[in-house]
């Protein structure tokens, strides 16, 4: 399990940026109800989220740099 997203990377995410190298494009995964998981095009890493819902609630990292899992 990886620690809860910071202030600063929910904003970054907010903002349509990887928190982790700052990249714009992310790639779509599997998605489920409201939530959609996304992959940093640039670095790998990885995201939970639900589209177009600021703030914290609902967005956790499945995965850091790279894609390790």
């Amino acid at each position: 399990m990886y620690p809860k997203l910071t202030a600063l990377e929910v904003m970054m995410l907010d903002d349509g940026k990887c928190p982790d190298c700052g990249g714009t494009r992310f790639l779509e995964g599997p998605h489920g109800g409201m939530n959609v998981n996304v992959k940093c095009a640039g670095c790998g890493s990885k995201f939970n989220l639900i589209p177009g819902l600021a703030g914290g609630f609902g967005k956790e990292r499945i995965s850091q740099k790279g894609g390790g899992e």
